[in-house]
């Protein structure tokens, strides 16, 4: 049997192993066949890339997340590589990227749980980009990952960025589940949370947490509005929203600053 063949049969075994969560076990069977088939085809050969693929996921269900993001760009690296003009790989390459931002978010949370904020934010910045080009600004992955920033830029006392994150995440949410949804419920409680820690009394938050909801209403009836192409109505609904927003925030927070920019986006 060849080193190839004998290589395969690391990898499937490899595979199999982090599937039923023996992350270790996994990672010694894959390095085998990476060794083996390094060998006998080379390192960029795109037979590499799956096992590549396998080590960076489970290397990050180990937390270990430096080697994690090198084996997934490497299997990344091979499929554009030989992807050529056919695109035949790029459902892979975009599987790689994604489970590359999900480790910058992992990697995120872990350090803000250590209370290093610093590096959690710069982590979470990181995954927001690569989800926002993969995935698109509305989706739930790219909102949870606006929400965790949210979270660690509260810890760190940088409480109007919070607010500001904490509203894109729950604008998705609230498109996809509806103002009843705990998801949805957990974002405004910590929005009242941040709001606790920069002074507001309970009066304000509570009136806050309704007037965010219409808001938001009103930002996404300018976007649809807008994207039909009828923009000055959808101008009009962005106005509604920042006139809603400036009574709690103020002209210069970066919430009303937001609204601004997604008027200019939309002209």
């Amino acid at each position: 049997m060849s080193d190839e063949d004998i290589g395969t049969q690391h990898y499937n075994i490899g595979d199999n192993l982090r599937h039923k969560g023996f992350y270790s076990d996994s990672i010694s069977e894959l390095l085998h066949a990476i060794t083996l088939q390094e060998t006998r085809l080379g390192s960029k050969d795109v037979a590499l890339a799956p096992t590549h693929y396998s080590l960076g996921l489970s290397y990050r269900a180990l937390k270990d997340f430096k080697p994690a993001i090198k084996h997934l760009n490497t299997a990344s690296s091979i499929y554009e590589a030989a992807n050529g003009d056919s695109k035949q790989y790029a459902d892979e390459i975009k599987a790689c990227q994604l489970n590359v931002a999900r480790t910058h978010h992992s990697r995120g949370v872990y350090y803000q749980r250590k209370g290093d904020y610093d590096s959690s934010i710069f982590e979470h910045r990181k995954a927001i980009v690569m989800r926002e080009s993969l995935l698109g600004r509305s989706h739930l992955e790219t909102a949870r990952s606006h929400y965790v920033m949210g979270c660690a830029l509260s810890d760190r006392g940088d409480f109007d960025e919070a607010m500001v994150e904490l509203r894109r995440s729950l604008r998705t949410r609230l498109k996809y589940f509806g103002k009843d949804h705990l998801d949805v419920v957990e974002v405004i409680e910590n929005i009242g949370t941040v709001m606790v820690a920069k002074g507001f009394d309970q009066e304000t938050i509570s009136e806050y947490k309704t007037v965010i909801l219409r808001s938001l209403e009103y930002e996404t009836e300018g976007d649809i509005t807008c994207r039909k192409g009828d923009l000055e109505y959808g101008v009009i609904y962005y106005k509604k929203a920042i006139s809603l927003e400036l009574q709690y925030l103020g002209d210069l927070h970066p919430t009303t600053c937001d609204l601004y920019l997604g008027i200019a986006v939309s002209l």
